[in-house]
C-alpha cells in the first residue's frame, strides 16, 4: 500500500508539473503491487488519458495527427475503432491496420531463399520481381539441361547435367544467375561416369537481340556460356573453356 500511495503522489506532482504526460513510458506506468489485474492497469490509465489531453502524438505515426481528448477510444467501438488510435473522418480501421502491417512485412517475406535441387546440387534459389519492361523477364525460373562438350587435352567428349537459377532480370538487360555444374560427368567412349568439381556460382548476363539471346561470361574471359531462346521454355547455345568446348541445351522447369 505504501509503494501505491507514492507511486499516487507522484503522478500527481509529475501532473501538476506538466511532465506527467510526455515523461514517462506504458511499463513505468504499470503498477504490478495491485490486488487484480485492471487495477494494475489504473495508473496506466490515468496517464494515457493525460497524453490524450496533452495532444500527444502516437509514436505509430511518425509525424500524423495530435491526440487530442475524445479523438481516440481505448476499446473497439462499432464503427472498427481501435484502442489508442486518433480518429479522422471515419477512424483508422483494423483493416487498414492489417494492410499496414503486411505492407511493411512483405519486402522481408519476398527475399526468403528456397533451397531446391539442380543437377544434384542445393541451390538457394531467391528470386526477385524482375522489371516489367525488361526484355526476357519471362527467363526468371529454374532450367535445367546438359552439355555435350569436348575435354581437347584428354580427346575426351563427355556429357554433363548443367542449369541456370535465373533470379532476376532487369530493365537494362542484366540477368542475375546461378549456373549450376553436377559433379558427376559421363565418358561417351566409354559409357562411364566419373567425379568432377561440381559448382554453383551467381554470375550476370547480358540479354541481346531485344532479348532473345542470353550471354555469360567470366571476369577472366576464359568462360563463355552464349544461349539463344528456340521457344517459350527452351534454349540452346554453346560453351567455350579453356579445356575445351560444347553445345548447350536448357528446359525451364
Amino acid at each position: 500500500m505504501g509503494a501505491r500511495a507514492d507511486g499516487a503522489r507522484r503522478d500527481n506532482r509529475e501532473r501538476e508539473e506538466g511532465e506527467f504526460a510526455l515523461g514517462s513510458s506504458t511499463t513505468e506506468r504499470y503498477d504490478p503491487g495491485a490486488s487484480n489485474l485492471l487495477d494494475r492497469w489504473n495508473r496506466h490509465r490515468h496517464w494515457w488519458d493525460a497524453r490524450l489531453e496533452k495532444g500527444a502524438r502516437s509514436l505509430l505515426q511518425n509525424g500524423g495527427w495530435p491526440y487530442r481528448a475524445g479523438s481516440g477510444t481505448r476499446v473497439r467501438d462499432g464503427g472498427g475503432a481501435l484502442s489508442g488510435l486518433p480518429q479522422r473522418g471515419g477512424g483508422l480501421s483494423s483493416t487498414s491496420l492489417v494492410v499496414m502491417v503486411l505492407a511493411t512485412l512483405m519486402p522481408s517475406l519476398g527475399a526468403r531463399a528456397d533451397t531446391v535441387t539442380v543437377c544434384d546440387q542445393k541451390v538457394d534459389y531467391q528470386p526477385a520481381a524482375s522489371d516489367p519492361a525488361a526484355p526476357g523477364r519471362d527467363l526468371r525460373g529454374l532450367w535445367v539441361g546438359e552439355i555435350l562438350g569436348t575435354n581437347v587435352a584428354y580427346s575426351v567428349d563427355y556429357v554433363r547435367c548443367w542449369g541456370l537459377a535465373i533470379e532476376r532480370v532487369d530493365a537494362d538487360g542484366k540477368v542475375a544467375a546461378k549456373l549450376i555444374l553436377a559433379t558427376s560427368t559421363k565418358n561417351l567412349h566409354q559409357g562411364a561416369s566419373y567425379g568432377t568439381k561440381g559448382s554453383v556460382t551467381p554470375w550476370t548476363g547480358q540479354l541481346g537481340d531485344n532479348g532473345a539471346t542470353l550471354r555469360f561470361v567470366s571476369r577472366s574471359g576464359n568462360s563463355d556460356y552464349t544461349l539463344r531462346l528456340t521457344g517459350p521454355a527452351k534454349m540452346e547455345g554453346r560453351m567455350t573453356l579453356d579445356s575445351g568446348h560444347g553445345r548447350l541445351s536448357l528446359a525451364k522447369k
